[in-house]
């Protein structure tokens, strides 16, 4: 990371003098990639550390629960699966043989 910052600064310093306006669009183009690279890197300070088990337990509930909520929520809109001779939706759960499929 020190290299990004070493060219970000450089560059950043250098852009001023640049007289031919398609190069300085050329140099801001880098200078933006540069910026975005040293948005999206982590300090180490900032990270959470999954060796902590009780971090590792919530993160994995709440993966857990979000799943689940996906899962209902696709079971919800596919359970209509058909309609009877009388036009009404039959629902997956509604047939006898779904419970109890012998």
């Amino acid at each position: 990371m020190k290299l990004f910052n070493t060219i970000h600064d450089a560059l950043e310093a250098h852009l001023p003098q640049v007289a031919d306006e398609t190069d300085r669009q050329e140099a801001l183009v880098y200078l933006r990639g540069l910026k975005t690279v040293l948005a999206t890197t982590v300090e180490e300070s900032n990270v959470i550390k999954f060796e902590d088990h009780f971090v590792q337990r919530r993160i994995d509930r709440a993966v857990s629960k979000k799943r689940q909520r996906q899962l209902a929520a696709a079971r919800d809109c596919v359970q209509p699966y058909g309609i009877n001779e009388f036009g009404d939706a039959v629902n997956a759960c509604d047939d006898i043989d779904c419970v109890f499929p012998f």
